[in-house]
């Protein structure tokens, strides 16, 4: 798989942080990507701000992602939103959630 490809360059965080960095993006009727949010949550699912470094890093390997198709409802292609979260254990991407 692409993204666990690309997580093997060991992205982790000295902070020891736990939780999930969902990285949201809008994938247009041309499998193009754009639009890209971040959110941040502790284990209790409570958005916060632990690790800007991390985070970007997650943003950085996101935006290199490629091959996405467009949707196609009745014959058009259209856009969507994707999400990826990545579980984060001891400042470590451990799980890669759709």
């Amino acid at each position: 798989m692409v993204i666990i490809e690309k997580l093997q360059r060991k992205i982790s965080s000295e902070s020891k942080m736990n939780g999930y960095i969902t990285v949201r993006f809008l994938v247009n009727c041309e499998g193009k990507t754009g639009l890209f949010r971040v959110q941040k949550m502790n284990t209790d699912l409570k958005e916060t701000e632990p690790d800007i470094e991390l985070g970007n890093s997650l943003l950085q390997i996101t935006k290199s992602l490629d091959g996405w198709m467009p949707k196609q409802i009745k014959g058009f292609k259209t856009g969507y939103y994707q999400y990826l979260t990545y579980k984060i254990e001891n400042g470590k991407v451990s799980e890669v959630l759709p």
